[in-house]
């Protein structure tokens, strides 16, 4: 979290970019973190996505 207009995504896509040309076969998964339920709702979905054994059992928050 932190102040709006900051840069703190700037930050992380430029981070995202240097990860990528130094490892350029790795992914990178960007999950929303504005509430616990997106967050819990994005994990799930990229657990179903990438086929993740055992994504769909409920977690415990």
């Amino acid at each position: 979290m932190g102040l709006g207009g900051i840069g703190k995504t700037q930050l992380a896509l430029e981070l995202v970019y240097q990860i990528k040309e130094i490892y350029g076969d790795c992914s990178v998964i960007w999950i929303p973190a504005t509430a616990m339920e997106s967050l819990h709702r994005a994990y799930m979905d990229v657990g179903r996505k990438l086929r993740i054994p055992g994504w769909e059992k409920e977690m415990q928050m």
